[in-house]
């Protein structure tokens, strides 16, 4: 039986603003691409809901801080842990470019204006 609740665009830019500051206390830099559904949730108003977020940790060397704030998120949240699905890993094109992606960062600006003009976490489509 599957009892995960939906999660609406509101409730991941939410977790994704945790993980941002959860990024930015550490002063790490952490990038995320995010795939399927939730991409979609982003892009167009039809998509409601999704539930997961199939994504892949994009910054190699940080991505075991950037899954300790996704575990952070989903504490703090109430979400399970697996909120944040990485299966999706092994469909992505490798050496896929900024060029491939939609970039958005302004979900997670708040609070960023401590270490300079440029957001230190983003969110890549």
């Amino acid at each position: 039986m599957n009892d995960r609740q939906p999660l609406n665009r509101a409730k991941i830019e939410e977790a994704f603003r945790i993980i941002g500051q959860y990024l930015l206390d550490r002063k790490t830099l952490g990038e995320i691409a995010i795939y399927g559904g939730s991409a979609i949730l982003f892009q167009f108003d039809w998509r409601k809901t999704s539930l997961d977020v199939d994504a892949r940790v994009t910054s190699e060397r940080n991505h075991g801080t950037v899954i300790d704030a996704v575990h952070e998120a989903a504490k703090q949240l109430h979400l399970p842990r697996s909120w944040l699905n990485e299966s999706v890993t092994i469909y992505a094109r490798r050496g896929e470019g900024d060029v491939d992606r939609i970039l958005v960062d302004s979900i997670l600006r708040q609070n960023v204006s401590d270490l300079g003009s440029q957001p230190q976490s983003r969110s890549i489509f």
